[in-house]
């Protein structure tokens, strides 16, 4: 169909490619549009001219000719439009996680990865075009203030969204190779054996931090369970998965069954008036009749995701100095601080006792434990 005419491409419906003569053809997919192939240092290649409802016959015929005579100087029309276009890696950063966004449930990712790009790849890498940035630039940021091995987590995750970004613009031609991926691993020294820890919040500073966190923009069901993870040293995963079928209000007890504890057994755990209060507020949000969670998220039928938790904490402004997890820390340093047996600690963190101990503990100490968490509820709670 060289002879097209304007008339006829309008008309054209069903998908496919229509020849316009000189290499220029009508693609139709979804949408029209207007594409050249062209044979570039031996290989085929297409170049977009431009859509059908913005870019004319005529007008795409001529940029088809600026292209062809491009060739014709030994020129590559393909690569000169890629130079001329290329986005710097916090443009490329921004088109990347917009793409990604709506896949992903709820913000709190999206705002994760903003906060960490900004903070740790944006000033180095952030202005150059990512076809300019090397191996090297993304080592820098990796070994910034011994980040590597320092906050190994932490630089996980900032290889992996250059990784991403990088790999995003490569898909579109912008980038030729991702310098995050393999080709850096060489120069990755094995980092330095740390023992795991969890970024702790001092018991004294609390308090505080759970007037902040109600006073913040995060939702009721993410305030109440942070709280309520905080009253009774669980773990995330317990709390937030917390059903109202575990909990005996009247007895002021929460008991978890063995498949949801990470040692396999049963945990029961002495609620504080503080920890009653707040299921009496979670109560309230109940929104769904026969809905069994204690702190659902946004659907109502699911548990919150950790990161609501983690993001709860960035809202607050303690995001950098603890972690979810740091509370269980917390609890214990302040138990200790208070002449407690550590045994008791221990039982109300629901670790697994080893050795001789464990083969003959035949208690929870529960009721040993209730004045424990009364006195950390009335320590930290409001």
């Amino acid at each position: 169909m060289a002879n097209m005419t304007a008339a006829r491409a309008k008309a054209l419906k069903k998908p496919g490619r229509y020849c316009a003569g000189g290499g220029l053809y009508l693609r139709i997919r979804a949408t029209k549009v207007w594409v050249q192939r062209l044979t570039v240092n031996g290989v085929r290649r297409d170049i977009t001219i431009g859509p059908f409802d913005l870019v004319s016959l005529a007008e795409a015929r001529m940029a088809a000719l600026e292209n062809r005579r491009a060739l014709w100087k030994g020129k590559d029309p393909i690569a000169e439009r890629r130079r001329g276009a290329v986005p710097t890696f916090s443009e490329a950063a921004e088109r990347t996680l917009a793409e990604r966004r709506a896949n992903w449930r709820g913000d709190g990712h999206a705002r994760a990865w903003e906060r960490t790009l900004a903070r740790y790849v944006f000033p180095a890498l952030g202005p150059m075009r990512v076809d300019a940035i090397r191996g090297d630039d993304v080592l820098r940021v990796l070994f910034r203030d011994d980040l590597w091995n320092r906050k190994p987590t932490t630089a996980h995750r900032v290889r992996q969204q250059i990784r991403t970004v990088l790999g995003w613009a490569q898909a579109r031609e912008f980038a030729e190779r991702n310098v995050a991926g393999e080709a850096i691993d060489g120069a990755l020294p094995k980092r330095r054996h740390r023992a795991k820890s969890h970024r702790a919040l001092p018991h004294a500073e609390v308090r505080e931090l759970l007037a902040r966190v109600e006073g913040s923009r995060s939702r009721a069901a993410v305030r109440l369970c942070l709280r309520f993870l905080i009253l009774t040293a669980a773990r995330s995963g317990e709390a937030r998965g917390a059903r109202w079928s575990e909990i005996d209000v009247d007895n002021r007890t929460w008991t978890l069954p063995g498949e949801r504890m990470k040692a396999g057994k049963e945990h029961r755990v002495p609620l504080c008036p503080q920890a009653v209060a707040v299921l009496e507020r979670a109560r309230q949000l109940r929104s769904r009749k026969g809905c069994n969670l204690v702190f659902p998220g946004r659907s109502g039928d699911r548990a919150l995701k950790d990161m609501a938790l983690t993001n709860a904490l960035w809202a607050a402004g303690v995001g950098e100095r603890a972690t979810v997890h740091g509370f269980r820390s917390t609890f214990s340093d302040w138990s200790a601080e208070q002449g407690n047996a550590p045994m008791l600690a221990e039982a109300a963190l629901a670790h697994a006792v080893q050795g001789v101990e464990g083969a003959y503990r035949r208690t929870d100490l529960f009721d040993e434990r209730r004045p424990v968490m009364d006195a950390w509820g009335e320590y930290v709670g409001t």
